[in-house]
């Protein structure tokens, strides 16, 4: 699109973004987003280009630069950027990451039970058996309730 004078809208960029996250393709969505971020398009990035950063700084294994562009973004990290993390550093098996995440979940949204779970989990994983029990503790003492999961399968034949 640049070799043909075409400047790309936010959407398409936000593709662009994901691709290279789904892909690998770290540095080729830092320049993305490093265009981006001087104004080269046009227009800023917005929050959900910083999530697809996020997402593709944590899939590459680079925790701490994710952390660090959450840190220094311009909008307040919302649930669905704390939960790209989250996602990177349980899959990283990276606990310290996965705590900082999982505490800002449950700051975000108190009373959504599955950050709690998540948080007493990994602390649990962490040999930090008095905090899990802590969570549990105030998920109880507060009503929080985790519905049951449920599925079913059609057999046909």
């Amino acid at each position: 699109m640049d070799g043909e004078g075409v400047n790309p809208d936010a959407i398409t960029l936000l593709g662009v973004l994901c691709a290279c996250s789904h892909s690998g393709l770290v540095e080729a969505g830092r320049r993305v987003f490093d265009s981006l971020l001087r104004g080269s398009y046009g227009f800023r990035p917005e929050i959900r280009h910083y999530g697809c950063m996020v997402d593709l700084l944590g899939r590459a294994g680079f925790l701490g630069a994710a952390v660090e562009l959450i840190e220094t973004m311009p909008f307040a990290p919302n649930p669905v950027i704390w939960g790209s993390l989250l996602h990177a550093s349980r899959t990283r098996g990276e606990s310290s990451f996965g705590e900082l995440a999982a505490r800002r979940l449950v700051e975000l949204e108190p009373t959504n039970v599955a950050h709690h779970v998540v948080l007493a989990n990994l602390y649990a994983e962490m040999g930090r058996w008095r905090e899990a029990e802590e969570v549990r503790r105030l998920v109880k003492e507060g009503g929080l309730r985790k519905d049951a999961g449920w599925s079913f399968a059609e057999r046909v034949g």
